[in-house]
Parts: structure tokens; C-alpha cells; sequence
């Protein structure tokens, strides 16, 4: 008898390239409200947080300041307004691979993203691949963010699956955090 597996897809910087992007909405959202932007190697060390986290950290240096939200909601906004394919391409042979897993009889996939289900959802719908997953989930769609392992647990049920049978695809350190904190294997993905 074959076994079912899921396959829990990170979304930017495992499925789809939205670097630049995130980048600049992120940019523009602090500048816009009297922040510096951050440089390079500041954003990439702040990029494992979600948006919230992120953005208070730029702005305040603590991750858990009440700026955040309201920066995030900011930031989604446009990011959501800026999403096309050209700023949020897929990978190389990525809409091909998906496709063909999607065809097996014995795969079923999701995505959990750190980024709002809004964000996930636009950026899915854009390149007309949201009917290949089963479930897609942003960080205000799960109990918890990456890398609490409750996001994870979350789409694992919506799967219908057991962490022995899964697959965790990430590009990020945190997203191996995440998947063996949950009890699932993991691929890093270096594209």
C-alpha cells in the first residue's frame, strides 16, 4: 500500500522570489513613517521574524514593540497593491514540479508562510497555482508563527497528515526549526 505524504512549501524564498519586493515595500513602509532604513545585512539577520517582529525591530529594536502591528498592516497593504509576476516570480521549474506533484495519486501540499494570508493568497492566486494546494496558511491563519511548530501542526491537520509522513520545504534555517519541532523531515532549499 503507498502512503500518502504532504508537502509543506515555505513560500518566498523557496517557491517564489519576493527578496526585492519585500525589500523595498519594507523600505518604503519605515521611511514613509520617520524610520531609517535598514541596511543589508540588518534586514537579511531580521528576515527569519514575522512582519510585526520585523518591523519593530527596525524601528525600535525590539521585537515585541506595538509599532510593529501597525507597521505590518502598513506593510501588507503594500505588498499586496505591488504583487505581479514579475516581482514575485517563481523559481525555475517550480510551476512544473508543483503541477506533477499535484498530479500524484499519493501527495498532498500546502504552504505556511510567515507573511499574512493575504499576502499568501495574492501572491499564489497571481501565478495560478492556489488550486494545487489543499491548504495555504499565512501567520494570522495558524496558532503561531514560524518557528513555533504550532503553524505547522495546523496545516499538518488540515492535510489530513501525520508529521512522520510530511516533508517541510523551506529556505531558512527557521523553517528546519519549525519542521523537526514538529516532529516533521525537512529539504533546505539554496535557489
Amino acid at each position: 500500500m503507498n502512503q500518502t505524504w504532504a508537502i509543506i512549501w515555505d513560500l518566498e524564498g523557496t517557491l517564489s522570489d519576493t527578496h526585492s519586493l519585500c525589500r523595498e515595500c519594507m523600505s518604503r513602509v519605515l521611511s514613509l513613517n520617520g524610520y531609517t532604513d535598514p541596511s543589508p545585512s540588518l534586514y537579511s539577520l531580521y528576515s527569519q521574524y514575522s512582519a510585526p517582529q520585523r518591523l519593530a525591530l527596525h524601528a525600535c529594536k525590539d521585537e515585541d514593540d506595538p509599532v510593529g502591528p501597525a507597521l505590518a498592516k502598513q506593510y501588507e497593504d503594500l505588498v499586496v497593491r505591488s504583487i505581479d509576476k514579475t516581482n514575485t516570480s517563481l523559481f525555475d521549474g517550480m510551476k512544473y514540479t508543483l503541477r506533477e506533484l499535484y498530479e500524484s495519486p499519493h501527495v498532498r501540499m500546502g504552504v505556511l508562510s510567515n507573511s499574512s494570508y493575504h499576502i499568501v493568497h495574492t501572491i499564489l492566486t497571481e501565478h495560478g497555482i492556489d488550486d494545487l494546494f489543499v491548504t495555504y496558511n499565512g501567520l494570522d491563519s495558524v496558532p503561531a508563527c514560524k518557528p513555533n511548530p504550532e503553524g505547522l501542526r495546523h496545516t499538518l491537520r488540515q492535510l489530513d497528515a501525520e508529521p512522520m509522513h510530511a516533508v517541510h520545504v523551506g529556505d531558512s534555517p527557521v523553517d528546519g526549526d519549525t519542521a523537526k519541532a514538529a516532529g516533521v523531515h525537512s529539504i533546505g532549499v539554496t535557489w
